[in-house]
């Protein structure tokens, strides 16, 4: 900006010189009003130079009430950050403290008209989408289903969303269907509903896991982390899980794959009982232990059996051939006599 400055004062100073401005020579023996040389000989004084001046250097009549036009550039520039305006809507308003009144109005006035063709795309009767009780109890208890599915491949909140709605759109009398599901208004809705149960849960079992080794605490305070004197078994663990005020009307079945699942929870929260992630710790190690066993699934009932045995160990042997013996055989369908969810494979 200073040498750009420099520069065109430097054009300025170099260029040629133009004649100063003067009066007019008069001629000596007669007088530009056509009178007699008598006149002026009379006491009149000759024409004052004055009347003559060159209207490029004449003073300019100004009033001094009126402000002088400011450069609102930097003031521009401030309010943008005040704001938190993006860098684009910054330079936007910076040329816009440039512009010109007139090219201001041109400016609102194309704005104004951008916003109100947009409006024209919104659809109050989206906003005023509820899902419905029924849609509601069924996500409640699909979500509490889901979270305690041993097989359930990711606890990740998109992964657990997609194993909800996949098993809502098998049952569009539930209210959910495939229009819901392609409205991206409403489809967000129900997204959120799920979202909020999965994370309520999500901590009801975390919790549930860590009481069954350490002291309980109460509501809103920080866990101490010291040891009961008997921590629960595995089975006991998995009783009070099914039994939590956001399963219980699931009707949740302890099962020996859950017996497993569980006995890996409860590893991963003792190994990192202070992780904020650990449900993403969860996912890794479940990940691992696929790609370990090459997906394969003896391999990964081995993995699991060997983590449950381990937990019984550690946190007391129990009886747990009644479940082995119940998990025999093919796998549980999706239906049950309701048209509900029972097991997911």
């Amino acid at each position: 900006m200073a040498d750009s400055e420099e520069e065109e004062f430097n054009r300025l100073l170099n260029r040629p010189s133009s004649p100063v401005c003067g009066p007019p020579e008069l001629p000596p023996t007669s007088s530009p009003t056509g009178l007699s040389s008598s006149a002026n000989e009379g006491g009149s004084d000759p024409p004052s130079s004055s009347a003559f001046i060159c209207p490029s250097i004449a003073p300019v009549a100004t009033n001094p009430l009126k402000r002088p036009a400011e450069d609102l550039t930097q003031l521009a520039s401030t309010v943008a950050r005040k704001i938190k305006l993006n860098s684009d809507d910054r330079d936007a308003m910076v040329r816009y403290a440039k512009a010109t009144p007139e090219e201001q109005r041109l400016l609102t006035f194309g704005q104004l008209l951008k916003v109100g063709s947009q409006l024209a795309f919104i659809h109050p009767s989206d906003a005023l989408y509820t899902v419905t009780p029924l849609l509601r109890g069924k996500i409640r208890k699909h979500c509490a289903r889901s979270m305690l599915c041993p097989t359930i491949p990711s606890y990740r909140e998109d992964d657990a969303i997609k194993q909800v709605t996949r098993i809502l759109l098998k049952y569009p009398s539930w209210g959910y269907t495939k229009a819901i599901k392609n409205d991206s208004v409403k489809s967000k809705i129900v997204n959120k509903v799920i979202t909020k149960d999965l994370t309520d849960l999500r901590f009801d079992i975390k919790k549930a896991i860590g009481d069954s080794v350490w002291l309980p605490t109460p509501p809103k305070e920080k866990r101490a982390f010291v040891k009961r004197d008997l921590s629960q078994d595995i089975i006991s663990l998995c009783e009070t899980l099914v039994a939590l005020p956001s399963v219980k009307s699931a009707l949740v079945p302890v099962t020996f794959d859950m017996l497993g699942r569980v006995a890996i929870l409860r590893a991963l929260l003792i190994i990192h009982p202070k992780e904020p992630l650990y449900w993403e710790k969860v996912d890794n190690r479940l990940e691992k232990i696929r790609t370990n066993a090459k997906n394969d699934r003896g391999e990964i009932s081995k993995s699991v059996g060997k983590i449950l045995k381990s937990d019984q160990d550690a946190h007391g042997s129990v009886d747990v051939e009644p479940y082995q013996a119940a998990a025999v055989g093919p796998p549980a369908e999706d239906d049950d006599s309701d048209g509900e969810v029972t097991a997911l494979t």
